[in-house]
């Protein structure tokens, strides 16, 4: 009788987030998903500006602050139709890194990024992420960087733990208009690695 045989498996490293985004006939899932991600963001955007407007008609602070929401409301409308209209294929190739990111940060833009920035940060998750939740960025400080959830692989906000370190695979994909220089953006949780 023949015993059995033990197979070992090597995984690559490119399996070592948990959840990564898989190719479809050739194509990548991923530019779905940020189009999408980036569509979320521009929503919470425009409910945050309608919000603004709602209380500056109520006559809370300056005039002409009811004449500028509605003005951002209406340019934030443009660009949600404008990325959901953008097409899979024709999304522009993802940049990597902090070098891609360098003049974007400094720049006092804002809006849809695209192409989005492919970041990896860690995070100490305090308690459940929603939709517009701030992570947890170990190191972050009162400048910043501020990373808000807009979409998270799996549509699982529950799955990063309360308590628990992870090494996150991220994508900027919106950038809020924010005080001066200070970094703050929409992201996308493409994969996450506990640690």
């Amino acid at each position: 009788m023949r015993k059995p045989s033990i197979c070992v498996f090597v995984i690559p490293a490119i399996f070592l987030f948990t959840g990564c985004l898989t190719t479809n006939n050739g194509k990548t899932d991923l530019n779905q998903v940020l189009i999408t991600a980036t569509g979320k963001a521009i929503e919470m955007e425009i409910a945050g500006y309608e919000d603004r407007l709602e209380t500056a008609l109520s006559g809370v602070g300056p005039e002409d602050n009811a004449a500028q929401f509605k003005q951002r409301i209406a340019d934030l409308k443009n660009e949600l139709g404008k990325t959901k209209s953008i097409r899979p294929e024709d999304y522009p190739p993802v940049q990597e890194g902090r070098e891609a990111e360098t003049d974007f940060e400094t720049s006092t833009t804002f809006g849809p990024v695209i192409p989005a920035i492919k970041k990896e940060i860690i995070v100490t998750v305090g308690k459940t992420y929603q939709p517009g939740s701030i992570l947890d960025l170990d190191g972050m400080t009162k400048s910043g960087p501020f990373y808000h959830v807009a979409g998270i692989r799996g549509d699982d906000h529950g799955v990063l733990k309360a308590g628990k370190h992870y090494r996150l695979e991220i994508y900027l994909v919106f950038k809020r208009e924010y005080f001066g220089f200070i970094p703050d953006y929409y992201v996308y949780i493409a994969g996450f690695k506990e640690i």
